[in-house]
């Protein structure tokens, strides 16, 4: 039994997370990966699975109106796009263009999933909430690239030193405790973000599901903007060029 469970373990390696409910998508994808290991398959054929798969569940909700199939075949969407990273890690198959490729195709089933929910529903309050959300979240992919990029030439020219600064106090115990309980599993874009799509075609509370998305997409975007703050601040305050 120790050893089952070691060896389901090890498929956590650099994807484990501490937010219960994507803890669950990683289980329920280790079977699938060992499957995938099994077949054969390379991490870059899993994500064209992936994208075949979220294809069609598009199909079943705008052609067949059909938000139970759309939600099956959007789900293993999801597991697939987890196993891909599971076998690249467990093949030792890890690349530079893998990785782009894999982010890139989920940055477009997000803006693919909000266009439709506009053509499904197709009233104007639907299609300004889509277009809001789309364009922040663009806004907010945008300024997540260029935060890494100009962190990484901070690391490159200047040690990281404690920071005592007011942007730095969200390093306190309530932060943690808030961000552990509360951001991490209501607000993680990354993770719930992807499955809490799915319900926008649900009519009774897409209104809901919209607003809800839009209050993660801000929440993160706030965030983000005020660690570029910091980030500005100490490119200046070393004379280091971003560009």
């Amino acid at each position: 039994m120790n050893s089952k469970i070691t060896y389901y373990k090890k498929f956590f390696n650099g994807a484990g997370t501490d937010i219960p409910f994507l803890n669950l998508l990683y289980m329920a994808s280790i079977p699938l990966s060992i499957l995938c290991i099994k077949l054969k398959l390379k991490p870059n054929t899993i994500t064209t699975l992936s994208n075949i798969t979220a294809l069609l569940s598009f199909y079943f909700i705008i052609f067949e109106n059909n938000f139970w199939t759309f939600f099956s075949f959007w789900t293993f969407a999801l597991l697939l796009d987890i196993s891909d990273g599971m076998v690249a890690r467990e093949t030792k198959q890890q690349s530079a263009q893998g990785s782009f490729y894999d982010h890139f195709t989920d940055q477009v089933k997000i803006i693919t999933i909000f266009l439709l929910a506009g053509i499904y529903y197709n009233e104007s309050n639907i299609w300004i909430l889509t277009f809001l959300t789309s364009t922040l979240f663009l806004l907010y992919s945008f300024l997540r690239y260029m935060i890494k990029y100009r962190s990484n030439i901070l690391s490159i020219h200047i040690k990281k030193e404690n920071d005592q600064t007011f942007f730095s106090s969200i390093n306190n115990i309530s932060y943690r405790l808030i961000k552990k309980y509360l951001y991490n599993n209501l607000f993680l874009m990354q993770g719930n973000f992807m499955i809490y799509l799915g319900f926008i075609f649900i009519e009774k509370i897409v209104i809901y599901m919209f607003f809800i998305l839009l209050f993660i997409i801000l929440f993160n975007l706030l965030k983000n903007i005020l660690y570029m703050i910091k980030i500005n601040t100490e490119l200046d305050n070393n004379n280091l060029k971003w560009r």
